[in-house]
C-alpha cells in the first residue's frame, strides 16, 4: 500500500488524520486518551473515538495497566507511513490533507 492510499484508509475522517499527524511528531511516546484532547477553534476536542477506531485497524497499540496508554504501532506497514507524515511541515500536510478531504490544523494540548 502506497503512503497516500495509508492516509486516505487509516486518516478517513478529520480527528484520525490530525491523530496520524500527533503520533509522527510523537512515535515513540505513549499517550492517555485524555492526551489526545486537542483545543480547537477554543474548545477542547475529543479524539478519543478516533485513536479507539485507529486500535481496532492495527496503526495505535494500547497497552492497559491500570488505565490504557496508547502508542504509534510496531508493525513497519503501519508505522511507516506515520512517520513519513512527521518529515512533513506544516504547508505539506495541509496540501496532504487537501487531497485526502481532510481538514489539518495544528494541535493544541489541553492544559489544566
Amino acid at each position: 500500500m502506497g503512503f497516500l492510499q495509508f492516509i486516505q484508509l487509516y486518516g478517513n475522517t478529520r480527528d484520525k488524520f490530525r491523530i496520524l499527524c500527533f503520533l509522527a511528531r510523537h512515535p515513540e511516546a505513549r499517550f492517555d486518551l485524555r492526551s489526545f484532547s486537542v483545543a480547537h477553534d477554543g474548545r477542547p476536542r475529543d479524539l478519543s473515538e478516533g485513536v479507539l477506531d485507529l486500535v481496532t485497524q492495527g496503526v495505535v497499540e494500547e497497552h492497559p495497566r491500570g488505565s490504557s496508554f496508547y502508542c504509534l504501532a510496531r508493525a513497519p506497514e503501519k508505522r511507516q507511513p506515520v512517520l513519513e507524515l512527521a518529515g512533513m511541515d506544516l504547508g505539506q500536510t495541509q496540501v496532504l490533507a487537501r487531497l485526502v478531504g481532510r481538514t489539518c490544523l495544528p494541535l493544541t494540548p489541553v492544559t489544566g
